[in-house]
């Protein structure tokens, strides 16, 4: 029951399925952009996950635990 308007943010460990999720969705993706794959990027993306209100995550995902984790178990979590 989200707002057709609302903006979110997608991160993954696959291009394609975020430019995928960008091309259906546009202007309302909001993603963290990555001059290169390294820790240190996963970490921000992770840490950035973490401050949502929902998340949309994936059964062996182990970004959604430790965002649900690092949001001090606050945010809602749906799993597809």
């Amino acid at each position: 029951n989200e707002d057709e308007s609302s903006k979110f943010f997608v991160c993954s460990d696959s291009d394609d399925i975020v430019n995928s999720i960008k091309k259906i969705f546009k202007d309302r993706v909001i993603v963290y952009e990555k001059k290169e794959k390294s820790t240190e990027n996963d970490l921000i993306e992770l840490y950035l996950l973490s401050k949502n209100k929902k998340i949309i995550g994936t059964r062996t995902s182990t970004f959604t635990e430790v965002a649900w984790w690092l949001s001090e178990c606050k945010m809602k979590v749906k799993i597809l």
